[in-house]
């Protein structure tokens, strides 16, 4: 089973909405606990500033992401998940001159196609400057692709673990139309996989 090998650097303003999201879901002091468990003393008091400077590795990264596992265990999923859904919300307060002409193009398109081009703004957020993340459609479901997949940099596991991914394409759905939908991980690079992918399914409720 192979696992991610590109450990490639990251802009400040990716680490920045995803620390401000663990802020806001943790805690200051629940950020700075997990900052010192990955060996992330550097930016405990100090976040990286939101511009394309990039300071930090995906192993970094990756790092952040099991150390919360590793305070949480089994509870890690869902607060992974939350903190998705507020890094995304971060993505786009920091972001708002892209967003906002996406908000404005979309009252005049259907759902799917809102989703759409949501998704693609939320891929190149995560793939700066160098990855490859995009969706691709086809006649029955929207597939959200992300090959680099920083967070499973060097973890090897048996199931799916993309659980923040997952939240911020979850959140970005929902933006984009107002409804909740069904997203599922579907392929993981942690377990082996090519890379990662996300289905987006049917409106729920």
């Amino acid at each position: 089973m192979s696992i991610s090998t590109t450990d490639r650097a990251l802009p400040n303003r990716r680490l920045r909405c995803v620390m401000l999201g663990m802020q806001d879901v943790m805690g200051h002091n629940g950020l700075n606990a997990t900052l010192k468990l990955a060996g992330l003393q550097r930016y405990v008091g100090n976040m990286p500033p939101a511009n394309g400077s990039c300071e930090i590795r995906a192993s970094e990264f990756a790092a952040m992401i099991q150390a919360i596992e590793t305070q949480l265990g089994s509870g890690a999923r869902g607060q992974l998940n939350r903190i998705g859904h507020a890094a995304f919300r971060q993505i786009v307060a920091s972001e708002k001159t892209a967003w906002n002409l996406i908000a404005f193009v979309n009252r005049f398109l259907p759902p799917r196609q809102r989703m759409q081009r949501a998704l693609a703004q939320l891929a190149r957020h995560i793939s700066e400057p160098d990855g490859k993340a995009g969706v691709y459609s086809d006649d029955q479901r929207l597939l959200f692709a992300d090959d680099t997949s920083d967070s499973t940099q060097g973890r090897k596991r048996s199931t799916e673990i993309c659980w923040l991914t997952l939240g911020e394409i979850q959140e970005c759905t929902s933006w984009a139309t107002g409804s909740n939908y069904d997203v599922t991980e579907v392929a993981c690079k942690a377990k082996g996989d090519p890379g990662c992918k996300f289905e987006i399914g049917e409106k729920l409720g």
